[in-house]
């Protein structure tokens, strides 16, 4: 609407001003006309001559006067310019007519440009009327748009939840986070009010229990150790058996990370990398919200990775689970945790490598010759004790280890990232506590 105003101003202005112009040219040209009429009273007489009937007589004398009585009619019948005051009268009258009609052919270029220039410049204040309702638009919830994409992520999410802005639920989830807040991970179940306190954990229909994982710092290079199915976000390993320590078991299920629900792995990517932004920046913890299910963790009420002097929140002990661990017993692999060194003991080039208890699952660790560890977590694969071996840089490769009882040696074969097959043997025996202590 205000474009079309604008318009039709600018259209008016135009067109007053060519209506004085041309009204002063008429004037003028009026002017021209009755001074040309004084001057030259010749055009008169040819024209009153023109018109009086007479007799051919009388016509002839009066052409026969004409040379002395009308000076213009002797100009036009003559070749040589016996007059030339009149021709300059002539001359001026002339140039005043084409004066004229250039003056009305002129005018319409200088409209046209008039009006190109004012389109212009009405589309200009369209855009930047434009660019405001859109900054304002685009901040109308503060701090949500003003932080990266995760907290974007957040919002979307929630408004197409029906769940309203996302300021109020990052505002509580940074009053918990504040209240958590501590020198060391821990664990916490959910529950209803302020605090969970005096509030039984969060059960599911299923069962599973949603827990909250509090980290203060990640480990080296930003990373928590998990191995996470691609679809649901399921850890089915451990990158660092340190993970444990964390609060993490195998079986979580991710549901959020720092209050945004994560459905993917390339949701966890992304939102890990804001997290460990603010961690880095603010000092701000990870948190985790999971799934776990009932039974995977050995002692299931209790906050993991807390020092047994600091007692956890609305903790609840649940009753010990009736499965089975799902590491193999001592008397069918025998007691494999400790050192374990294999190579030629000739030259006394031997790589040691240690599997200890994690949880109820068997953890492999091994420092490489360049320093490099590698860590997994033993899953029991028929009559082997198989892991996925994770870097820091990512996969390293596959393991799988066989104890055998006559001999006393653990039998392990490797297939690294780039090979198809397994290795040959490597027998390892059990480093004795003695030699450790030397």
């Amino acid at each position: 609407m205000a474009q079309r105003f604008l318009v039709l101003a600018l259209s008016s202005l135009v067109f007053g001003r060519a209506q004085l112009h041309a009204r002063e040219r008429d004037s003028v040209w009026k002017d021209s006309d009755l001074e040309s009429a004084e001057r030259c009273p010749g055009v008169s007489l040819l024209q009153s001559s023109a018109k009086r009937p007479g007799h051919d007589r009388e016509h002839s004398e009066e052409m026969g006067k004409i040379p002395e009585a009308i000076p213009f009619a002797s100009l036009v019948e003559s070749s040589a310019p016996s007059h030339p005051v009149m021709l300059s009268q002539i001359k001026q009258v002339v140039e005043l007519a084409q004066t004229r009609v250039q003056t009305k052919v002129g005018e319409a270029p200088y409209f046209i440009i008039a009006v190109a220039i004012g389109g212009f410049l009405l589309s200009l204040l369209s855009i930047c009327m434009s660019l405001v309702f859109v900054e304002r638009g685009l901040s109308k919830d503060g701090d949500v748009y003003a932080e990266p994409s995760a907290s974007a992520l957040l919002s979307q999410r929630l408004r197409a939840l029906g769940l309203g802005d996302a300021r109020s639920y990052r505002a509580s989830a940074r009053a918990e986070r504040a209240e958590m807040f501590g020198a060391a991970p821990r664990t916490w179940e959910h529950g209803g009010g302020n605090g969970y306190q005096g509030n039984k954990p969060m059960l599911m229909a299923d069962g599973q229990r949603r827990l909250q994982i509090v980290i203060p710092q990640p480990l080296e290079g930003g990373r928590v150790g998990l191995n996470l199915s691609e679809d649901d976000l399921v850890v089915n390993n451990f990158g660092d058996l340190r993970a444990y320590d964390l609060g993490f078991r195998v079986g979580d299920r991710l549901l959020q990370v720092n209050q945004v629900p994560v459905f993917r792995e390339s949701d966890f990517k992304f939102v890990m990398q804001d997290a460990l932004r603010r961690n880095s920046e603010r000092g701000e913890p990870l948190v985790f919200h999971i799934l776990r299910r009932q039974g995977a963790d050995g002692a299931s009420g209790t906050s993991v990775g807390l020092p047994q002097s600091i007692a956890p929140i609305a903790a609840v002990r649940a009753p010990a689970p009736a499965a089975p661990p799902e590491a193999p017993a001592p008397e069918e692999h025998g007691d494999l945790r400790g050192s374990w060194s294999y190579g030629d003991t000739r030259t006394d080039d031997l790589y040691t490598y240690e599997i200890r208890q994690v949880g109820n699952d068997l953890g492999f660790e091994q420092t490489l010759p360049n320093g490099e560890k590698i860590t997994g977590l033993l899953i029991p694969d028929g009559l082997w004790l198989r892991s996925d071996l994770q870097s820091k840089d990512g996969y390293f490769g596959e393991i799988r280890l066989q104890y055998d009882p006559e001999e006393k040696v653990l039998v392990s074969q490797l297939k690294s990232k780039e090979a198809q097959v397994w290795s040959e043997d490597i027998l390892a025996r059990k480093v004795r506590k003695d030699r450790e202590v030397r």
